[in-house]
């Protein structure tokens, strides 16, 4: 029992050497600083504003030049961000578009081994911004006073309006990452978007071919409008006589309806009877065809036993019609022979 006591003192006293140290280490006597290492520092000043997120939290204290590297000593007073821990990255960002420079910090990961003060952040973990002049030097003359033409109109334009501007690009970063679960979704559907596009593409493609196609159709679509125009007249009468027709029709039905029912009703059974009729009468057409040729011969022979050469026939003259002997009609051979004379 007094063993556990004695390590629970122990324990408790480590846990207040900790806190004395670390109140001693970064109390508000002393100054946590950070040396960060730039390849250009141009347009950075001291005092200028360090800031974590867009909140200040210290200012530069001094600037040196070591090598080819710019040193940047910065301090770090809100107490809420000391001590930073390794992974911290710096950039040296534009406060506006015309404006003076700053340092943004980005702190490390909490898992991260603490940065103790005076660490020095290098090159690797330090971004330097790119000037005006290193963009326009890959520009021609003409061009290189056109873009200062375009800048000096824009400091005119944005005289005054310095802390607006910056203010408007803060709501646009913050915008930005409200936006950023939307972002996300679009990138993790980009292939179905890029065949979607192509698709467009290809449409938009087949769309200018069928451009002659598609005005022909327009233009004739054109013309029969302007015919149909042209003849609203005759249709509006043609309509009109249909009314009429149908009205006429309604009123001579209106009241027969039973009997029109009556009428299609029995038109299926007066089909199927005349159908019947009619294939009934095929085979006796058929027995009849080969009996018409002789009566029709013998029809003309008693015509012409009754008509005399020298006119009509008398009954009571035993010669009249014995002028003409009996009609022979013509047949067609199928063949003939040389020794029947010419005959069948």
């Amino acid at each position: 029992m007094r063993s556990r006591f004695a390590i629970s003192r122990l324990l408790l006293f480590i846990g207040l050497l900790s806190t004395v140290l670390g109140a001693v280490a970064f109390g508000p006597n002393l100054n946590y600083t950070l040396r960060l290492d730039f390849t250009n520092a141009d347009g950075l000043v001291q005092n200028e504003d360090v800031t974590v997120a867009g909140v200040k939290v210290g200012s530069v204290k001094s600037l040196e030049v070591s090598g080819k590297v710019a040193v940047v000593t910065v301090e770090v007073t809100d107490k809420a961000y000391v001590p930073l821990r390794s992974g911290t990255k710096a950039l040296v960002r534009q406060l506006s578009l015309l404006g003076n420079k700053y340092v943004e910090l980005f702190p490390g990961s909490t898992s991260g081994g603490v940065l103790a003060s005076g660490s020095e952040i290098g090159i690797d973990n330090t971004t330097s911004p790119t000037d005006l002049d290193q963009i326009n030097a890959i520009f021609d003359a003409p061009t290189r006073e056109k873009l200062k033409a375009a800048t000096l109109q824009g400091e005119i334009a944005l005289g005054g309006r310095a802390e607006t501007l910056n203010k408007d690009l803060l709501q646009l970063r913050n915008l930005a990452v409200a936006a950023e679960p939307v972002t996300g979704v679009l990138d993790s559907h980009q292939a179905s978007l890029d065949r979607a596009t192509i698709a467009f593409d290809t449409l938009t493609q087949k769309l200018v071919r069928e451009d002659l196609a598609l005005r022909g159709l327009v233009s004739h679509g054109s013309s029969v409008l302007t015919a149909l125009q042209e003849h609203d007249a005759q249709l509006a009468g043609v309509l009109q006589h249909g009314d009429a027709s149908f009205t006429r029709l309604d009123a001579v039905l209106n009241g027969n309806e039973n009997a029109l029912a009556s009428f299609f009703a029995r038109q299926p059974s007066s089909l199927q009877s005349t159908d019947f009729s009619v294939k009934s009468s095929i085979p006796v057409t058929q027995a009849a065809l080969p009996l018409m040729d002789p009566l029709f011969e013998l029809l003309y022979n008693q015509w012409d036993a009754s008509i005399g050469r020298d006119g009509p026939d008398d009954p009571n003259n035993p010669n009249s019609g014995t002028q003409y002997t009996l009609r022979a009609l013509s047949v067609i051979c199928p063949t003939i022979s040389t020794e029947s004379n010419g005959t069948c």
